[in-house]
This record gives structure tokens, sequence and C-alpha cells, in this order.
């Protein structure tokens, strides 16, 4: 007999269970969030970036109204977070507080957005607790309750890849996709690469009906694969046109006043995702083990995982270097485990080789065509982190969660476990292993702001850490003669 909870769950539509689920995850997220903001209290990073950057970039906006100068603002990102919040500014309430409110929402609609798509998988209560780990993921609850822009990225990022591994694919959800898109880049620039998630979403999609089978079945219809790709490209070249006319204004892939600080590369990105993803999957293994035990079963494919994860954890640096852009996070505890050779973490070793198990594993919960499209949008997001000398544990961690949320789902279904039907206790585990790591999330934010100083205190002096005295101070920006060129020029 099924669980009397999977059963009461999935009684109603899909849409209603999406519906619960977002309620249910997004108004908890905006209740705690306001009570942050209304303690007064700002923890030591967002106390930095919000006084320091992001809330003098939006004031900025708000005194240029509507003649937004964007060559060099308090923002490494490009400026669609702070234009936002300069116009709940301008036609709401100036206040701090209200902006915070305003930023709380958007972080509201993302965690519910999220749980919605789990549950249209899984039942409404798996899916919550699938998500519960992003709600209170110290990056994702820090970006709702003060004024950063990372969850209004990552909402973007989430709405592409949700419509790349739509069931169905249709030429209205790929021009949905290149408008968000263009929203996107216009707040992360970064986030270019989920242009390859509508690419490979569009190459992959059935063809007369066919869904992918195989790798070999591609060779089928590759014309009209490739010409679908193409259209996907061409829908796509906005946001490369917004992007390229951003770094056309800024000389840079920023601002000029952060291009020292964001130049060179960091070819650590891969284990490092790898060794996030894997330690988060922990307090998900009810749901991944069938899966899990499946690939140890095919021992040639479980030795190819394990080899190129080890490859790729083993070339690059691991070790915590912070003028090298390794650190905070999981960099902090490698930080307290011995090095070989002077650059090789073993911590970051085992974690990559197990991510990289992991993850092989829960790509078996969907079916090939996703697989591909999946795989191409993580290629496209290791490279976009590559391509940044800062790799930190709030440019990684939330696209795990959100992915870990998305696959738990799939594996787990609104009929049952990857397995089938499964013992109560394996049901039941599958709610508390996340719910568990919920809690030690909260925990960390509680830490954060029991000794956080109060807003009202001002901003802070600068970190000693970030003057790096092997690096010679940026120039005084100079406004080019005859004006700026760019954007509105």
């Amino acid at each position: 007999m099924q669980h009397a909870e999977d059963a009461g769950t999935e009684s109603g539509s899909v849409v209603s269970r999406a519906a619960r689920a977002a309620l249910a995850t997004g108004l908890p997220f905006l209740f705690l969030c306001q009570w942050a903001i209304f303690s007064g209290r700002i923890p030591a990073r967002a106390r930095y970036d919000q006084l320091l950057y992001h809330e003098p970039a939006i004031r900025g906006f708000v005194s240029q109204w509507p003649a937004f100068d964007f060559y060099d603002y308090l923002s490494a990102t490009t400026p669609g977070y702070h234009v936002l919040l300069a116009c709940v500014a301008k036609f709401c309430s100036p206040h701090t507080a209200a902006l915070q409110i305003a930023g709380a929402v958007i972080g509201a609609v993302f965690v519910g957005g999220v749980a919605a798509a789990a549950a249209m998988r899984t039942t409404t209560m798996r899916a919550v607790a699938f998500t519960l780990p992003l709600a209170c993921s110290l990056y994702v609850f820090t970006s709702g309750a003060w004024l950063l822009p990372d969850n209004l990225g990552w909402l973007g990022v989430t709405l592409i890849v949700l419509i790349a591994l739509r069931e169905r694919f249709s030429w209205g959800w790929l021009a949905a996709g290149g408008v968000v898109l263009l929203g996107l880049v216009f707040t992360r620039q970064i986030h270019l690469w989920a242009a390859a998630a509508l690419w490979a979403a569009a190459f992959f999609a059935p063809v007369r009906g066919q869904d992918v089978a195989e790798l070999s079945g591609l060779r089928s219809d590759a014309g009209r694969r490739i010409g679908r790709a193409l259209t996907a490209v061409l829908v796509t070249l906005p946001a490369f046109g917004l992007v390229y006319a951003f770094v056309d204004l800024w000389g840079g892939l920023t601002p000029p006043r952060f291009q020292l600080q964001y130049s060179s590369v960091n070819p650590a990105a891969v284990p490092f995702f790898l060794a996030v993803f894997g330690g988060l999957s922990v307090f998900f293994l009810p749901t991944l083990l069938p899966r899990l035990v499946g690939l140890v079963r095919e021992r040639r494919r479980a030795t190819i995982v394990v080899a190129v994860a080890a490859v790729a954890a083993i070339v690059p640096a691991t070790n915590y270097d912070y003028f090298a852009g390794r650190r905070t996070g999981l960099w902090n505890l490698v930080q307290k485990f011995p090095v070989i050779g002077g650059h090789t973490s073993p911590l970051v070793v085992v974690l990559a080789v197990w991510g990289g198990v992991c993850l092989a594993a829960w790509l078996g919960v969907i079916d090939l065509r996703r697989r591909l499209v999946l795989l191409v949008t993580l290629a496209g997001f290791w490279a976009a982190q590559a391509a940044s000398v800062e790799l930190w544990q709030r440019y990684v961690e939330p696209f795990a969660l959100v992915l870990l949320a998305l696959l738990a789902a799939f594996g787990s279904g609104a009929e049952g476990g990857a397995m089938g039907r499964v013992p109560a206790l394996m049901r039941r585990a599958e709610i508390a292993f996340p719910v568990t790591l919920a809690i030690v999330f909260v925990a960390l934010n509680v830490r954060g702001l029991v000794n956080a100083p109060m807003i009202a205190d001002g901003p802070p002096a600068v970190r000693s850490t970030d003057d790096r005295s092997d690096i010679p101070a940026p120039p005084e920006v100079v406004v080019p003669a005859g004006g700026r060129r760019g954007l509105w020029w």
C-alpha cells in the first residue's frame, strides 16, 4: 500500500501541487527575510557589499534618472538589478528597508519557482523538502534579505534551464528563453553561458515526434537539428549584442574599477563545482542511492567517471589561495587540510571524484535528451566560472542546489522512488535528509546574525585583506575625451 503522504499529496493536479509547493517555500522565505530586515542587523559580507557597493549604485541611478551612466558604477555586474531597485526607490519608496523587501520578493519568486518546478515531478512535500536547502542557503537567504543581486541572476538561470529541459520543444518557448536571457545578461553578464542551454535544447529536441533514444540516433535528421540550433543562436544574439555593448563601453568585462580584480582565469572551476556538488549530494542520498548502486554495477562506466573526475581535480591548483580567488566556503575548509606538492588539496580531489560519481548517477534519473542538454549546460557554466579568477562558494552553491532539487524530483517521482515503490522508511529519509541540510544552513544564517552589526552603524572600512600588496592599485577612472562611447551615447 502506498505511503499515506504520497496518496494525500497526489490527490490534486500537477498545477495545484506546483502552486502549493511554491507557496509553502516562497512565503516562509519572504517572512523570514522580512524578519531579518526589520531586525536592523546585517551580516559582515552583506554589510560590506550592500553599504559600499550595491546600495550606492542603486542610489546613484536614482539620482541620474532617467539618463543612467553605466560607464563605471559601483558593481562588477551589469546594472539590471540596480536599475530595477532604482525603479522601486523612484516610484514606491526610497527607504532602504523597502528596497530590501523588493529583493526579498525576488528571492521568494526564485525559491518558490524551483519548488513549483520540482512539484511538477514529485509530491508537494518532497518538492518542498528538496528546495528547502536552496531557500536556507547562506548565499540565497543573504541575497534575499539584503541588497545583493545574486538571486535575480539565479532566477533567470533557473528559468532558462527549465525551458531547456521542457518535454516539448516549441519556437514560442525558445523565443521566451531568448527574452529571459536578454534580461539575465543585463543583470549579470557572466550568465551569458546560459545561451548554451537553449542551443542544446533546440538541437536535441525530438524530431518528427521521436525523442533521442541513443546517441547514434542524432545522425538522423542532422540537417534539421543543425538548422534549429542555428535558429536558437539567432534568438540569443540580442543577449550577445548587449554584453558586447557593455564590453565596448567599459573596455573590458566589468566596469573599469573592477577589471583588475576580475582579470585572469581559474582552471579549478570544474573540480570545485564537483566537490561542492558531491558534498551537497550526501543530503539527497535516499533519492540518489538506487541510481548510485546501478552506476557502481556498471564498472566500466564508473571507472571512466572516476578517472575523468580525478584528472580534472589533480591537474589545476586546488589549495587555498586568497589572491588566486580560491577563498570562502569550501576553500576555507581546504585551508585546514594538508596540501600535496604545494598546490593539490586531497580534500578537493576526494570530493570532486565523489561529486563526479554523484553527477553521473543523477544524470541517470533523466532521459538521454535531457541528459545531453544538462551536460552542455554544465559545460557552459564551468567555462564561465573558469573565465574569472574569483571562484567563490556563492558563485557555485545556489546553482548546485537548484540542480539537486530538480534532479531529486525527477528521481523521486510522483508515483514512487527511483526504483518504484520503496519502504516507508526510505520515503521519509528522502524528506529528512535535505531538511537536515536546510537546518544546518539555518544555523549558519542565525550565527551570522547573532553578533552582526546594525545597518544604521554605516559601512565598514575596506578589509585589509583586499589590499593586494603584490598588485599595483588600479588607476583612477578617466572619462575618454569627447565623452563616453557605448550604450547610451
